[in-house]
């Protein structure tokens, strides 16, 4: 749901970011690759648009005024908006040159490694 997948995201941007003040009720969910993709989006992705959008990968944190900067914009004039960002996690796909199941991937699994460090199980370790 959209409140885990916020939950989640905050949570890794607390661990990237101790120090910045961080109102979890004011963050909303972006998806990068839309929800509805567009023509231009699905030409990237195909058939698997719909799948990669909904993958944790493609989602980052973003404030309302950002949110309505973001809309459906093409990739190139979506890094800027998050290049800005006041979040480590947004702003880490501004550095990405391109949007697609590759780097949707690749984010997925960084995501997965900052995850595993906030939740680690210390008896677990090997």
């Amino acid at each position: 749901s959209s409140k885990e997948v916020r939950y989640l995201l905050a949570r890794i941007e607390r661990h990237l970011s101790p120090d910045t003040p961080l109102d979890e009720a004011e963050l909303i969910v972006e998806h990068v690759l839309p929800q509805n993709a567009d023509d231009l989006w699905r030409r990237y992705f195909t058939d698997q648009a719909d799948e990669f959008a909904e993958r944790l990968g493609n989602m980052t944190l973003v404030t309302a005024s950002e949110n309505r900067r973001l809309a459906r914009k093409p990739f190139d004039q979506k890094t800027v908006v998050f290049g800005e960002s006041p979040f480590k996690i947004s702003q880490k796909i501004a550095n990405y040159p391109e949007w697609q199941a590759d780097q949707i991937e690749s984010r997925q699994k960084w995501l997965a490694e900052q995850a595993c460090a906030i939740w680690r199980v210390p008896q677990f370790d090997s």
